[in-house]
């Protein structure tokens, strides 16, 4: 539960000002005076090198009266011999050391009526090897796409100015990576591509003396598994015996996301101490003490590869007034010239006593005037007047004891860091542009900016085109996650980075819904709807529309419209329609339906199709043959076989529910393919299966004469088949043929076979023939042709005609 600092304390002054008269005594309270506290500062860690100045400070050496105090400095080396300094009484001290070894300084304050306890501060003094020491700090192992800092803050120059310069020695060759303020302490550049960076750092002084150090830096893929991060976090680092302290492990982190498990230990505690450590396997657990002093806990964090990280934390048990505890607040970047507010409303006391408040400057840029005007208020404002680091200290006491400083850091910049922002979709559809907008980022100063895209991971190869523009693009070519990474940069520093995943998934066609049936019947002259209204898009998307009309030859019916959903036509003959609808997404994805409108001049009940075949006695297709139906749907009710004899056609039954198809074309005339077939459904699908015609025999025919033949020189004998149909599911035909001969010569041509022929005549009054294979006459009705052998040979027969002779 957050507390309310200024209710809390508006509600302790109002408590002390009721329950009592005016006539309660006053109670004195005696100050009882505490011993100050020394603590030792230098403003970074440096490498100690013989020959160079050191500044160490006891600026946040404190005391909780607010007694003035005095300070004391000394320093010893390994052997415990003395060491002389310049200064020993000064608040800030500069040592320069004459050889190298082991030290320790020593610093104890006064606050005009005891000592500190002696703090100090031990330091390994090495040998400098150069007038230029260059310092690229420690080598590096990162993810893809981090911004990696780099720094020289332990680089030194014996004499003079220092002077830095940052280049890259090598990189991965498809890197585009550029390094930010290389003539600083301090550079930086993102790591855009896998692989191994190699870079260096040259230091100089004001004669040209240089130094060299180079730093690797190892990039890893952005997938691959982090340890996760320990961080131990509790109200307070003090606590009462037996009191309960929350110890909170949330703020422990995984960059990969993965779920964490926790474990609590203590792991050092004072001799004869009893702990207690409830929920030692969670991530809040419980501790408490019966005996004073320092107790080390530790937490371990892994994550469920097992990979783990350990922090730990000192908790000091008090049997007395607990130490309140500052918090200055977080270290910002701010404008130059900006007042700002420094607030210590997150400081706090354990036991929720009320707070003082006292702000100091400890560091501010040589050229600066800031003075505090109030120091001893919650908050207060400052205004930083040049560029440079600020460090504020704030010390708060709880009427009793003084907290441990707390210190903030305030960098005040004419320039401050853009703020990189990605719009897009996150998710996408395979083979469709996705477009990344950079525009929303932007820089506090409004100064134009530079954009660098770069993949974290993705789930195929795509390029990102015009990864260095404000609105780049990429195809997805894989289903799966791309996690793209933008940093802005306005010339003088860079963004911090963010991402985007995004997923990329098929696109689905479009799903066509026709309303009615995909084949029906209507009769001719009567409007027909077709409506694809329903038709959707799984992803939600628009559609549009493409109507077609196939019709019979001779009709002159139009579409109403052919790019809307809903469409008509009125037909103008009847026969077979084909409408065809097109429908696409707005990813391009197309779908085609179609709808057959059988249009018949009687009224249909039933529709469906008929198909079969048509063969000659060796199983050869009969093509071209012509069929005919009353029931057939199309512009002349004629319909013909193909080049391998097959048919097919669409047939529209009425009340009676059966159809007939019979041959058309000469010799098939009136030959009955299928007669009064029955359908039970709508819909329906027939196949008649094969059925067997006629081949062709070749015959070689000729007629001779009696003596004193009188009779016309050429006659036309008509052949009928005495078969009426050849059985067992062939074709259902009659067979009839006509050919004038010579008398006197012979005639070459064709019959169908196979079949038993009878030959006649009428064009002369001939009772009569003589059949010259039998050596009689006999009479014409009973004379015969025997085609039924199926020769390949051609069958040759003569014949003797007479005039009106007796047997």
């Amino acid at each position: 539960m957050k507390v309310n600092v200024f209710f809390l304390l508006f509600f302790i002054i109002f408590l002390s000002g009721c329950g009592g008269s005016s006539d309660t005594p006053t109670k004195q309270t005696t100050v009882v005076n505490q011993a100050p506290v020394a603590v030792i500062t230098v403003t970074q860690e440096p490498i100690f090198v013989v020959g160079q100045e050191f500044v160490f400070s006891a600026v946040e050496s404190h005391d909780a009266n607010k007694d003035k105090l005095t300070y004391q400095w000394s320093l010893v080396n390994s052997d415990k011999q003395a060491i002389s300094l310049a200064n020993t009484t000064a608040q800030n001290i500069t040592v320069v050391f004459a050889t190298e070894g082991e030290y320790r300084l020593t610093l104890v304050v006064n606050d005009g009526i005891v000592n500190s306890v002696v703090a100090s501060y031990d330091i390994n003094v090495e040998q400098a090897t150069a007038a230029v020491v260059a310092h690229a700090g420690p080598d590096q192992s990162v993810k893809l796409g981090a911004l990696i800092k780099l720094s020289g803050r332990s680089s030194y120059v014996l004499q003079g100015n220092i002077h830095y310069q940052w280049s890259f020695v090598d990189k991965p060759s498809s890197s585009i990576a550029v390094l930010d303020k290389i003539n600083s302490i301090e550079s930086e550049f993102i790591a855009d591509v896998m692989g191994q960076y190699r870079l260096s750092l040259i230091v100089s002084d004001d004669t040209g003396q240089q130094s060299i150090d180079e730093v690797d830096i190892e990039v890893k893929p952005y997938t691959e598994n982090s340890s996760p991060n320990a961080v131990i976090s509790f109200i307070a680092p003090q606590v009462l015996i037996s009191q309960t302290l929350n110890l909170s492990a949330r703020d422990s982190y995984d960059v990969d996301g993965d779920l964490l498990t926790y474990l609590w230990e203590v792991i050092s505690q004072p001799s004869n101490s009893s702990v207690e450590l409830n929920n030692y396997r969670t991530v809040d657990a419980e501790f408490s003490a019966d005996t004073p002093g320092d107790y080390e806990i530790e937490l371990t964090v892994a994550d469920p590869t097992l990979a783990s990280t350990s922090t730990s934390a000192i908790v000091k048990v008090v049997s007395g007034n607990q130490v309140p505890v500052a918090n200055a607040g977080p270290d910002k970047i701010v404008n130059t010239g900006q007042s700002i507010p420094l607030s210590a409303i997150a400081s706090y006391d354990p036991e929720q006593s009320p707070l003082a408040y006292q702000w100091s400057l400890i560091k501010k840029p040589d050229d600066s005037d800031l003075q505090l005007i109030t120091s001893n208020q919650q908050i207060i404002m400052v205004e930083l007047d040049v560029d440079g680091e600020y460090v504020f200290s704030l010390v708060v006491n709880d009427g009793q004891a003084d907290s441990t400083p707390s210190q903030v850091r305030i960098t005040a910049k004419s320039n401050q860091k853009p703020i990189a922002k990605i719009k897009a979709a996150t998710s996408a559809y395979l083979y469709q542009t996705v477009t990344l907008d950079g525009s929303g980022s932007q820089d506090p100063e409004g100064t134009d900016l530079s954009y660098q895209w770069v993949w974290l991971s993705r789930a195929g190869d795509s390029e990102l085109n015009d990864a260095e523009s404000k609105t780049p693009s990429f195809i997805p070519l894989v289903g799966g996650e791309y996690v793209v990474q933008l940093i802005v940069n306005d010339g003088s520093q860079s963004s911090d980075p963010v991402q985007l995943a995004i997923t990329a998934q098929e696109n689905l066609p479009p799903v066509i819904h026709l309303a009615g049936d995909s084949e029906r019947a209507t009769s001719y002259g009567s409007e027909v709807i077709l409506d694809a209204s329903l038709s959707k898009d799984p992803e939600g998307g628009a559609l549009t529309y493409s109507w077609t009309l196939s019709k019979p030859r001779l009709s002159n019916s139009i579409l109403a419209n052919t790019t809307e959903a809903i469409t008509s036509f009125t037909p103008l003959t009847f026969g077979t329609y084909t409408a065809s609808v097109s429908v696409t997404d707005d990813a391009g994805n197309t779908v085609v339906k179609q709808i057959l409108i059988a249009v018949s001049m009687n009224d249909v009940s039933w529709l469906g199709t008929v198909s079969g075949r048509l063969v000659d006695s060796l199983g050869r297709g009969l093509a071209n043959v012509d069929l005919f139906s009353s029931e057939a749907i199309t512009d002349s009710l004629y319909f013909s076989t193909d080049d391998n004899g097959y048919y097919q056609a669409v047939i529209g039954v009425g009340a009676e529910k059966k159809f007939s198809i019979m041959g058309y074309s000469s010799p098939f005339a009136f030959a009955n393919v299928v007669r009064d077939q029955q359908v039970t459904a709508n819909h329906f699908i027939i196949d008649l299966g094969t059925k067997t015609a006629l081949i062709k025999q070749n015959v070689r025919i000729g007629l001779a004469t009696c003596e004193g033949y009188s009779g016309p020189t050429e006659l036309e004998l008509k052949f009928n088949a005495l078969d009426l149909s050849l059985k067992g599911g062939e074709l259902d035909q009659r067979v009839y043929s006509s050919q004038i001969i010579t008398i006197g010569k012979t005639s070459e041509f064709s019959l169908f076979a196979p079949f038993l022929y009878r030959v006649d005549t009428d064009d002369y009054p001939v009772i009569w023939i003589k059949n010259t294979e039998k050596g009689d006459y006999d009479r014409k009705e009973q004379w015969q042709l025997d085609l039924r052998a199926n020769s390949n040979d051609i069958v040759e027969h003569t014949f003797e005609v007479c005039d009106q002779l007796t047997p």
